[in-house]
């Protein structure tokens, strides 16, 4: 007899277990790819950043007494702009039209906002 190692009976050396793991991180390695962006039909980047600017400050809570620093809450945030007609998806490589907005981070609100730079392409 052979000694192929396995190789010749059905699924060759890996087993269907591994083949199962390898399959599972490989789909969340692959959907972990590209960061989350807003886009809105018609919309711009200023439209962006005073959306996502009234939505950030509707949902706020103070991390400080000065009230400079805080955290947005995240998933109102998101409700807060959907409700104004943005949709969030993930991108590779964003379309000029898509914009970053709050994403887990501290977000200081006595300093303006940043404005959208445009996507090199």
């Amino acid at each position: 007899m052979a000694q192929d190692g396995g190789a010749s009976r059905p699924g060759g050396i890996w087993s269907a277990g591994a083949r199962m793991g390898l399959g599972i991180m490989l789909v969340l390695v692959l959907a972990g790819c590209g960061k989350h962006y807003w886009h809105k039909p018609g919309a711009g980047a200023e439209d962006f950043v005073r959306d996502s600017d009234a939505c950030a400050h509707e949902n706020f809570l103070y991390a400080s007494g000065t009230k400079e620093y805080g955290i947005v809450l995240e998933e109102r945030y998101r409700a807060c702009l959907v409700a104004r007609g943005w949709s969030r998806a993930q991108q590779a490589a964003p379309p000029p039209d898509w914009f970053r907005g709050v994403e887990d981070e501290v977000v200081r609100f006595d300093t303006p906002t940043p404005r959208p730079q445009p996507n090199p392409r």
